[in-house]
């Protein structure tokens, strides 16, 4: 894995692609394969955690 970049933003609200029109970040990894390179995308994932909370509407 060459890097992770989180594009979201503390208290951005987060739609759901296809509606949303932006990812929560990018990881970007090069490799001798494109097998070597899936792979290593996948095990950055797997440490990625996020909370995400219900939206609650304002009245």
């Amino acid at each position: 894995v060459d890097d992770v970049i989180i594009t979201a933003k503390l208290g951005q609200q987060l739609v759901p692609i296809p509606e949303g029109a932006s990812y929560l970040g990018f990881i970007f990894a090069g490799g001798q394969t494109s097998e070597d390179v899936i792979a290593a995308v996948r095990q950055a994932h797997r440490h990625l955690h996020f909370a995400v909370d219900r939206e609650i509407p304002m009245l």
